[in-house]
């Protein structure tokens, strides 16, 4: 089992395949649609997504899924 990390300037943003899963880390600001959309679009061509994790930063407002 091969082990990918892809992590640019923003530690918060990541990339790892374990296991045959594709996961994907975004916190803060960084988890706007526009983002989730380009991974799931992204990840298509490599199999799909097999985990998302989304942290907020803000403590007023939780992540939603609406």
């Amino acid at each position: 089992v091969s082990v990918v990390e892809t992590n640019s300037s923003d530690e918060s943003d990541e990339d790892f395949e374990d296991d045959g899963f594709l996961t994907r880390r975004l916190e803060g600001k960084k988890a706007t649609d526009v983002r989730l959309a380009a991974i799931a679009v992204g990840t298509g061509c490599r199999g799909g997504l097999g985990n998302l994790s989304i942290r907020g930063s803000n403590s007023e407002r939780g992540v939603t899924d609406h």
